[in-house]
């Protein structure tokens, strides 16, 4: 029988063991941590069945490590057991998926708890394969077909894929009991993707019956979501038509002049430009519905607020990168420094700014660097709503990773040090550095000071980096 992989992040030992007294080593294969950057790349490495996760857990704790994991597509649908000696009001917990458990343990409830997952990870195991039905998107449309889901009231997955091989997922549309809960296609969930999928007229389905694959993010009735689907794709491909294919977005006034009565949705659009200029790439990457996009950038193009452009021209985007003798020389001396793989293809650089201005032209200089950003936690930050986070990763070489994290108008506190300054080549600040006197301190000269107008130079910026690197290495030698 199969093996239910499990995480157990838990730092107290007698936890630990009365935990594993729990669980049959038969039926279980365990993966221990002891504390929150531990159970972070065990996590990401091993993709756990489950994990049970004590709240308090040294560097990163349990909420924010939770937090983490459900915004990476590898580990957002596992379910997670939180440990605490007290309950607490979780945003993010998903009833009917995770569980609290109280410490000390009640053993007797523990082990029915584990019981009752056990049982349900295995059922959905034994039925992935066992599909009810299956067919081809031109002999049924996707609406009658998940009309007759809903109707049915079926609980299960419904996956769409490009060819009758099943070698490439276009979509999957997750119901309970009939009600459409989630969506997923591509890198969108929830609305959007469920609209984008209603959308596909060619491809073929395969519905798997079981437990829902993702928790419940869409609340509208089904048949309203079919309806209201149905409508915007109509009004999304005239409104499409209008709008140059392939555009370029660009404001056309500067963002101080912006009214201050536009709607959340509105602004979320206008900051996005920053980042995806590109009206595909935008449309993307915005949570927004397709159609609710086009119809916001339709408005602002007419009020002369944005605008398009297709025309070909010079490329004006300056590319850079590091010098490839610094990184080759940073590169020998973490082999030599660190012993453990996660180290030394994995570095953290800190940006501390005293507050989310500069954001815009930070992100401007990262895209020639050939950033990956994590598009949720830079749309926070460029709309200030956040004051800390993980930007995303640039690939200096194939086997080296610079992932970029920001503290905006505060510094991170001593207990924080440890798990922010680990595996840390340094820290840029941008602005004034009084309110992070303290914490560049500790770093000693690995950290440079930019002024925010130095954003715009990106070969200053470049060389400012590099002699962070350079520091790092010197660092190192001693």
């Amino acid at each position: 029988m199969r093996k239910i992989k499990v995480l157990i992040a838990e730092w107290e030992q007698k936890n630990l063991e009365d935990i594993l007294n729990l669980l049959d080593k038969e039926n279980y294969e365990v993966i221990k941590a002891s504390d929150g950057v531990e159970a972070l790349q065990l996590a990401l490495q091993n993709v756990p069945d489950f994990i049970m996760l004590s709240l308090d857990l040294p560097l990163i704790d349990g909420v924010k490590l939770s937090q983490i994991l459900r915004t990476n597509p590898r580990t957002e649908g596992i379910p997670i057991f939180y440990m605490n000696d007290k309950a607490i009001q979780l945003s993010h917990f998903r009833r009917n998926i995770d569980y609290f458990i109280i410490k000390p343990f009640n053993k007797d409830e523990l082990k029915k708890i584990l019981s009752t997952v056990r049982k349900k990870i295995l059922n959905v195991y034994d039925k992935r394969f066992e599909e009810e039905f299956a067919g081809n998107l031109k002999q049924m449309g996707l609406p009658d077909l998940i009309q007759i889901l809903t109707i049915n009231k079926r609980t299960g997955n419904l996956y769409i894929y490009e060819t009758q091989k099943k070698d490439n997922i276009l979509g999957v549309v997750v119901l309970n009991e009939g009600r459409i809960i989630n969506a997923k296609s591509g890198n969108t969930k929830k609305t959007k993707a469920f609209y984008r999928i209603l959308n596909l007229k060619e491809g073929y389905f395969s519905f798997i019956p079981g437990e829902p694959s993702m928790a419940e993010e869409i609340f509208e009735g089904s048949d309203s979501l079919i309806m209201e689907g149905l409508r915007q794709i109509d009004e999304f491909i005239e409104l499409r038509n209008k709008i140059p294919k392939d555009a370029k977005i660009h404001l056309k006034i500067k963002s101080t002049q912006l009214p201050n009565n536009l709607r959340p949705i509105t602004k979320e659009v206008l900051t996005a430009i920053e980042i995806f200029p590109d009206i595909n790439d935008l449309i993307d990457n915005v949570d927004a519905t397709d159609y609710e996009i086009l119809k916001i950038l339709n408005a602002l193009w007419e009020k002369g607020i944005i605008k398009f452009e297709t025309a070909k021209r010079e490329e004006t985007f300056v590319k850079t990168s590091f010098s490839s003798d610094v990184i080759i020389e940073l590169k020998r001396k973490l082999a030599k420094t660190f012993f453990d793989i996660r180290w030394t293809n994995n570095i953290y650089l800190l940006f501390f700014m005293n507050d989310n201005t500069p954001a815009p032209n930070l992100l401007k200089f990262l895209n020639c660097i050939n950033f990956e950003s994590n598009r949720d936690n830079v749309l926070d930050l460029l709309n200030s709503r956040s004051k800390m986070g993980y930007m995303g990763k640039v690939k200096l070489v194939e086997s080296l990773l610079l992932h970029l994290f920001y503290f905006s108008g505060i510094a991170p506190t001593i207990p924080l040090w440890e798990s922010v300054l680990k595996n840390s080549v340094g820290a840029v600040v941008i602005g004034k550095r009084d309110i992070f006197r303290e914490i560049i301190g500790y770093l000693g000269r690995r950290y440079v000071v930019i002024e925010e107008k130095d954003l715009n130079n990106i070969e200053y910026v470049t060389k400012s980096i590099e002699k962070i690197f350079e520091s790092f290495i010197i660092m190192e030698e001693k």
